[in-house]
């Protein structure tokens, strides 16, 4: 699902910028 992908991506983005460390990002 590249959409899921997209929003999660984002999520992390937004989050990493509020200073959370939810997961590791998988390396691709």
């Amino acid at each position: 699902f590249r959409k899921t992908e997209a929003h999660l991506r984002a999520a992390l983005s937004i989050a990493s910028d509020l200073g959370f460390s939810v997961a590791p990002t998988p390396s691709q």
